[in-house]
């Protein structure tokens, strides 16, 4: 009895160590790509003192082939080359807006930015491996600035790798404020 439930346990074992020996990492390029996840305008006119705002939440998915996504809190503060100048933001926004009866969605001046997410990975150091996840940004503005109720707003995105590569461009939903 005991010696055929030992060989059970080790004939388990055996086929469990031979599943995970078969999986194999997924093969995403090496630079990232992004879809759209989600988009909401958050209207938060909170009492004084505060200053009333609306929050921009955007989510993309994310898959990177060798995992170089993120700056470490020194990359942030410092910016050492290659985080310089047009290279300085890992995380590109711009914000369109229309206000009906207009046809078409125009960019809004001054709004197009660059913003940081931090590293995902275990360092900058560790190992490269595939990647896959959600990033969620969020930006606040003052409340009827730049949007009024009754605009559409969308925004596109787009992220860049330690390496410098740039993702794709995604273009979000059209939220309607109120």
């Amino acid at each position: 009895m005991i010696k055929a439930r030992l060989f059970a346990l080790f004939l388990g074992l055996g086929l469990l160590t031979g599943l995970v020996g078969c999986l194999t990492p997924p093969d995403y390029p090496d630079e990232p790509s992004i879809e759209f996840k989600a988009f909401d305008v958050i209207r938060n006119a909170r009492p004084r003192p505060f200053t009333p705002v609306d929050t921009l939440k955007i989510t993309v998915s994310f898959k990177d082939g060798n995992g170089d996504l993120g700056l470490t809190a020194d990359e942030i503060q410092n910016s050492p080359p290659p985080f310089t100048g047009d290279n300085r933001y890992n995380y590109l926004l711009r914000v369109f807006r229309r206000t009906p009866p207009a046809a078409q969605f125009t960019e809004i001046p001054g709004l197009e930015f660059g913003q940081f997410f931090p590293l995902i990975t275990g360092g900058v150091n560790a190992k490269p491996a595939p990647l896959k996840g959600d990033l969620t940004f969020r930006k606040a503005y003052d409340l009827g600035s730049p949007f009024r109720p009754g605009d559409e707003v969308r925004c596109t995105v787009s992220i860049k790798d330690r390496a410098l590569n740039e993702s794709n461009t995604i273009t979000t939903s059209v939220k309607n404020i109120k």
